[in-house]
């Protein structure tokens, strides 16, 4: 049975995955939020791919799932489908699964969350890129007049394949913008370690004293000064153990 609702944009074929595809690059293209991506990605997901629910999961720096966006019917209850035994086919082994039939297929049979949740039919697709899985998208349909077909498969694979790429570009971005950031306040560090130092040595008739503090990275542990008392001109030099903030926190000290 055709799965697009009337009206719909085609998207059967090579000519229609790639115009749907091509819609979805020129909108992740414009400056977009995170939370914004994974809710466009959905909707054009809702959009050429009718499913009863869908939701998007990411994972964490530990490696474990969580829900990022999701999208139910008006009215469902409960969380959109969750299967650790998907999570297995998908996220793990990083390929796409279909179902056209969950109580047939043999992947799922012991899921109970998919056979108690009533999905009839499921299509899923890691969000892979060269880098690895970031997690996936998952639809499910719930009618028996609309399963999930290859086409819709491979046009997921496209979507997420697409929000894969665009998701690690976002997050390299704020790594940059986060160290720029660092290195700003690593400047102002050096500049407040640098004012500690004294400006200026006592002036004796006996010798000649210069100093200059060239760290090995932007702040260190050394430190120096000069202090002259009666006849006597005391030389100081400290080296803190290590290399870095820590090594000049000790050194403030």
């Amino acid at each position: 049975a055709e799965r697009a609702p009337a009206g719909a944009p085609e998207t059967t074929g090579v000519t229609g995955r790639l115009r749907v595809v091509n819609e979805v690059h020129r909108a992740l293209a414009a400056p977009i939020t995170p939370e914004a991506l994974l809710e466009l990605v959905l909707d054009r997901a809702f959009v050429h791919l009718n499913p009863d629910e869908g939701a998007i999961f990411l994972r964490g720096p530990d490696g474990s799932l969580r829900r990022a966006a999701s999208r139910q019917p008006p009215g469902a209850k409960g969380e959109p489908l969750f299967s650790r035994r998907l999570v297995q086919e998908v996220v793990d082994k990083g390929v796409a699964a279909l179902v056209t039939d969950a109580s047939l297929d043999q992947r799922f049979a012991g899921s109970e969350s998919i056979v108690m949740s009533g999905v009839r039919s499921l299509v899923a697709a890691p969000l892979l890129d060269s880098e690895g899985c970031l997690g996936m998208i998952a639809l499910s349909a719930r009618g028996h007049l609309r399963p999930f077909g290859e086409d819709d498969m491979e046009l997921l694979v496209a979507l997420a394949a697409a929000a894969a790429l665009r998701i690690r570009n976002l997050a390299l971005t704020e790594e940059t913008a986060r160290r720029r950031l660092l290195d700003k306040e690593l400047d102002l560090a050096r500049d407040i370690q640098l004012g500690m130092l004294p400006r200026a040595f006592p002036e004796r008739p006996e010798i000649d004293v210069a100093a200059e503090l060239r760290p090995a990275r932007t702040v260190g542990g050394d430190l120096y000064d000069v202090v002259a008392e009666g006849d006597r001109v005391w030389l100081l030099v400290g080296d803190v153990s290590g290399k870095g903030v820590g090594a000049a926190l000790l050194m403030a000290s």
